[in-house]
């Protein structure tokens, strides 16, 4: 038992041992799926061979949708996760978190992929005071309407000012990088939404930096149910950024 909930845990393939004088920054990677994001087929090779991932974590929120082209590769560095029942998203999130081996942690939806250097880049800049970085949301791009077009660029921020409303602008949740440390878990009654704004909110509680990765292109068709599909509308709640202030105390 891990936390509140039954699982079945399972290697696939065998995770390889590594020396680098990066180690103490190698990433683990945490993906909660319930397999409806057309994108994951072609991010998980590139997170599989990303030199700066040592764990990927996969929550699957699932079983009885796990495809085959996932079950019958041999995935060196994946980590599945099967709970006994759709935990949902935030809770997903954190039991990754929770489970963890690294201090480095990247969160990401199973609808949207990009180019993989920026984990080799946030290698050099994520440390327990640098806070948290996340995707632009104004730079989403709709893969229905636009072609995919991966390109490397330069690493630049964006800073993120505490917000005066009741949300926090441009923020898109579909990737974010903390570290381990500093992470404090969603709260449980916020299964779907806003577990992004608990994060962020939890960083400024900490009084540290929260930044937008203006530099970097995320690319998604936008299925939009990927990782939370709503069995029963009473789950999803209403917990805006006013009652995570109060929860938070900030």
């Amino acid at each position: 038992m891990v936390g509140h909930y039954a699982l079945n845990v399972v290697n696939v393939g065998s995770m390889p041992t590594r020396c680098s004088k990066f180690k103490e920054t190698m990433f683990s990677v945490i993906i909660p799926t319930m397999w409806y994001g057309k994108e994951f087929k072609s991010l998980l090779p590139l997170l599989e061979n990303s030199s700066a991932i040592e764990e990927i974590i996969i929550i699957n929120n699932d079983v009885k949708r796990t495809p085959g082209w996932f079950l019958n590769f041999d995935w060196k560095k994946v980590l599945t996760v099967s709970p006994s029942r759709n935990i949902y998203v935030n809770p997903a999130f954190n039991l990754g978190v929770k489970i963890s081996k690294n201090n480095q942690i990247a969160l990401i939806q199973d609808d949207v992929i990009f180019h993989p250097c920026i984990f080799e880049q946030m290698q050099k800049v994520l440390t327990p005071e640098s806070g948290c970085f996340g995707a632009d949301g104004g730079r989403l791009i709709d893969t229905t309407i636009f072609p995919l077009n991966l390109r490397e660029s330069e690493l630049n921020f964006e800073e993120v000012q505490f917000p005066k409303a009741n949300w926090v602008e441009n923020w898109l949740s579909v990737l974010m990088f903390f570290h381990k440390d500093n992470y404090s878990p969603i709260d449980e009654n916020m299964k779907i939404h806003f577990g992004e704004n608990w994060i962020i909110m939890s960083h400024f509680k900490k009084k540290l930096p929260v930044r937008l990765i203006s530099s970097l292109t995320c690319w998604s068709s936008g299925s939009n149910q990927t990782t939370s599909k709503i069995e029963n509308p009473d789950v999803e709640g209403c917990y805006d950024l006013s009652w995570i202030r109060k929860q938070i105390n900030i």
